[in-house]
């Protein structure tokens, strides 16, 4: 019996939240659940906020697969990491690495400057970077990550 009553920690409430994008991004309730052999009710109680079911981690991963590279993919994932303190970061393909030591290092600069110029930008106007703003410079701090793990 699901229980409808719950009230969550905002951590858990993150991961409803999660969850909503994730069944969203797959089409809503009716795509996502045959596509992982479940249930409309089920999807939808698992993304319910003041519900006691949460997706099992292998209908999220099925999820997830289906909408790689699609905004906010990783949805569950991501939230999962954020509560640990983490990011979640597609580590870039081995076997499609440039083999010039010096041009991941010019990459590198690249995305370094762009960076540090988002974020001067944002401190120009008040002296101060806010939440939001700091949000928005986390796609540059991503790239900067992809090619300092390339480097390796």
């Amino acid at each position: 019996m699901v229980r409808r009553d719950v009230l969550h920690r905002p951590e858990d409430l993150d991961h409803k939240i999660a969850t909503e994008g994730l069944t969203d991004a797959n089409g809503g309730t009716v795509k996502a659940a045959p596509a992982i052999g479940s249930y409309q009710q089920r999807l939808s109680d698992a993304q319910g906020r003041r519900t006691d079911v949460f997706l099992r981690i292998d209908e999220a991963a099925a999820l997830e697969d289906r909408t790689a590279g699609h905004p906010g993919w990783p949805h569950v994932t991501g939230a999962l990491c954020r509560r640990q303190g983490g990011m979640s970061l597609r580590l870039p393909d081995a076997a499609a690495r440039p083999t010039l030591w010096n041009g991941l290092v010019a990459r590198l600069g690249k995305e370094a400057g762009e960076l540090i110029s988002g974020i001067c930008t944002d401190l120009g106007d008040d002296n101060d970077v806010t939440p939001a703003e700091a949000g928005r410079r986390l796609a540059d701090a991503a790239d900067l990550v992809r090619v300092a793990v390339e480097l390796e």
